[in-house]
């Protein structure tokens, strides 16, 4: 980690800041710090790799059930102890730690979609290490180095893989009503995921593409969870309780919003509160006062 955390100042913020002025000497500097990184990585595995296969019980395919039957490093599960008794698998085991390792240079070059099935395999790997063996610290490390491996080709072909499996929640609020201006603030905040888009319906017209009308926003808080080209639309309470689901920081009171939306009260309260929200029109205040509509 200290030998890492050496080459990683060759690509410090601050050195390319410093050497804004001659941004071929910046590029130069992350490029040979990337590399030493690169080549730090080969060489650990390259070398771990070579120093099991001189060892009897890794070329017999048995070294993963010696340690994993041990007090020391082997898992505190009986039943997992007990499945790398399993010839077939404790030699599936010991066999692909040596070949990912030997050939984990070739996963550098590789095409992204094998780099990143590679990358995936690695993590696995490392987190069965952390895992069954309480390397944590160790998997950790390595699992951080393996993702810095991944250039900008994967990361932009694992966005485009996630987006059909992240949802995206379009949040329609009425931007006269303060209360609900506020609530869109801290959406927002709250939105650690950076799963929703909180727009004002009397501005953004564009619910009218999910087959909404105006009477209908202005009515009630919409909410439109898209996944894919397929969406389902929230209303009223049930908008509430759909934002707090997809919101990490508001899930202690997910069981509660869920008992108020079964028992019927959470609905009739938020009617009671649209119905006699506070509305004031942008641009309509003069001098301290505000004409308030509700």
């Amino acid at each position: 980690m200290r030998l890492l955390l050496l080459y990683m100042l060759f690509f410090h913020p601050r050195i390319e800041q410093l050497s804004a002025t001659a941004s071929g000497t910046a590029v130069f500097s992350h490029n040979i710090g990337v590399i030493a990184v690169y080549a730090q990585l080969i060489i650990l595995y390259l070398v771990s790799a070579t120093t099991k296969l001189q060892g009897e019980v890794w070329i017999n395919g048995t070294a993963v059930y010696y340690v994993t039957q041990l007090d020391s490093y082997g898992p505190p599960w009986a039943s997992v102890r007990e499945l790398f008794k399993n010839p077939w698998i404790t030699t599936l085991a010991t066999y692909s730690t040596i070949f990912y390792q030997l050939f984990f240079p070739a996963m550098l070059l590789a095409p992204p979609t094998w780099k990143i099935s590679w990358t995936v395999f690695g993590i696995l790997l490392h987190l069965s290490f952390a895992i069954l063996m309480g390397l944590v610290t160790f998997s950790a490390v390595m699992i951080s180095l393996l993702l810095f491996t991944l250039g900008d080709k994967e990361w932009a072909l694992l966005a485009q893989v996630t987006k059909r499996w992240i949802p995206k929640l379009i949040v329609f609020v009425d931007s006269d009503c303060p209360y609900c201006s506020w609530t869109g603030r801290w959406i927002k905040r709250m939105d650690l995921l950076g799963l929703f888009l909180v727009t004002s319906y009397r501005t953004d017209m564009s619910f009218r593409r999910y087959n909404l009308d105006l009477e209908a926003v202005d009515r009630e808080m919409h909410v439109v969870r898209q996944l894919g080209d397929k969406y389902r639309i929230f209303r009223g309470f049930d908008a509430v309780v759909a934002v707090i689901k997809h919101l990490p920081p508001l899930w202690p009171v997910l069981p509660i919003a869920v008992l108020l939306q079964l028992s019927g009260l959470g609905p009739k309260l938020y009617r009671w509160l649209a119905d006699h929200r506070i509305l004031v029109t942008a641009g309509s205040c003069q001098g301290e006062s505000c004409p308030i509509k509700r």
